[in-house]
């Protein structure tokens, strides 16, 4: 959660979450992060009508990344207009970190 908070200056908040949809981090309220974190994974799932690999959704008000690597999902908030390549990226690296050693979650 440190590493992915530092790498990304448009970062709001974002949570990890297990293949079972437990939330292992967070940069909030665990509980509400992990509730919120579900719902858009559903939702970017049930859109793609299979289990998606990522997924962005633009608003008004910020951006919306959803980030899956292997047991493992990010779902995180970033401010509006900022670069979905690189935060993509950021979370897919920081994924994979989590992946190589799975006893730090």
């Amino acid at each position: 959660m440190a590493r992915l908070t530092s790498m990304s200056a448009d970062l709001r908040g974002c949570v990890i979450l297990n293949g079972s949809g437990e939330a292992l981090a967070a940069s909030g309220p665990l509980d509400a992060w992990a509730k919120a974190g579900r719902g858009m994974l559903a939702a970017a799932d049930a859109a793609a009508g299979e289990p998606v690999a990522h997924a962005h959704v633009g608003t008004e008000d910020g951006e919306v990344f959803v980030v899956r690597e292997q047991e493992y999902a990010v779902v995180a908030a970033a401010d509006r207009f900022a670069l979905a390549g690189l935060m993509v990226f950021d979370i897919r690296a920081a994924l994979r970190d989590l992946v190589r050693v799975p006893e730090a979650a």
